[in-house]
């Protein structure tokens, strides 16, 4: 499981850039054809890709036994 680093989202500039990828994302991927789970697929991945660019993942939490 992937943990990102939400609190980069607190910069107005680390905001404008991740909407910014979203909207370019959404965009490119008007032209992809339905499946089942198509919808949720598509938005997932653009969620996931964008955040991997902009607000990147945290190095690994630790779990409390």
């Amino acid at each position: 499981m992937k943990w990102y680093d939400i609190d980069k989202l607190k910069d107005p500039e680390n905001v404008r850039k991740y909407r910014s990828s979203l909207k370019v994302e959404v965009e490119c991927g008007e032209e992809t054809t339905e499946t089942d789970n198509g919808n949720w697929t598509s938005c997932k991945h653009i969620i996931t890709k964008s955040a991997d660019e902009v607000i990147k993942e945290e190095g690994g939490r630790q779990k409390n036994d």
